[in-house]
């Protein structure tokens, strides 16, 4: 595996959850300040991004349609 963009469906949305659940874990705890904590901030929004992305290529007739 080289990147994120490469990780099956399944993988990212397990990474996704699992990223989720650590940041949730580490603010209970206090822990929201060490530097790992920006850094998972970031690889939860970046997993995210992907996610969103393959949903927009994989559904390009989905819209939203406003009031």
């Amino acid at each position: 595996m080289e990147s994120l963009n490469e990780l099956p469906p399944k993988k990212l949305q397990e990474l996704e959850l699992l990223t989720s659940q650590l940041l949730n874990a580490m603010k209970r705890t206090g822990l929201e300040r060490e530097t790992v904590y920006a850094d998972l901030t970031q690889l939860h929004s970046e997993l995210g991004r992907i996610r969103r992305e393959r949903f927009d290529s994989d559904n390009p007739n989905f819209t939203q349609h406003s009031a």
